[in-house]
Formats: structure tokens, sequence, C-alpha cells
């Protein structure tokens, strides 16, 4: 991760920006299903990737910042299930 942050202002707070790259090996996979008359859960689930990797960026100013990461990689092999791109964002909270 490459990281800039600006010189603080006088309430100690600065602007934040930051860049890398994530790199993921699946080592469980499982799903879980359950309604009122059946509890099942299923392991190894077949033809997932066993790797994931993608690009990760995070911005903010003070103690905020915004978070994203977005996954080159295909969840399911080629050919072998649907196109699924994994990503994920959201709020980061730095209280210091």
């Amino acid at each position: 991760e490459l990281r800039f942050r600006s010189k603080p202002d006088k309430a100690y707070r600065r602007w934040n920006v930051a860049a890398g790259f994530k790199f993921g090996l699946l080592v469980q996979s499982h799903t879980k299903y359950q309604d009122k008359d059946i509890k099942q859960k299923t392991f190894n689930i077949d033809n997932l990737n066993l790797l994931n990797y993608g690009p990760t960026f995070r911005f903010g100013y003070g103690q905020v910042s915004l978070y994203g990461y977005y996954a080159i990689s295909n969840l399911f092999e080629n050919g072998k299930g649907p196109w699924v791109t994994p990503f994920n964002f959201g709020l980061v909270l730095a209280p210091f």
C-alpha cells in the first residue's frame, strides 16, 4: 500500500490517500441454509478460484475514510460458473 498524508491542521487533522493491491488465498468454502424445517451446511464448493486479487483504495480526512476493493479475478474458474466479480466498500473510523 502506498500512502500520502498532508500536513496536519491546527486540530491535527490531515488528508490521507492510500492505494494498494491485495492478494487472497481460499482456505475453506461453505454455505449455510436454514428454514423452519431444514438446516443444511455444505462444505467445499466446487469451481471456486483459489486465488483472488485486486486493487484497494482509501481516501479520507481526519479520522474518517472511505475504503474500496475491486477484485480483478473472477470468483469461479473460467467456464465453470457465472461471471461474478467481488467488490466491497465502506467507511473507516480510526479513533487514534
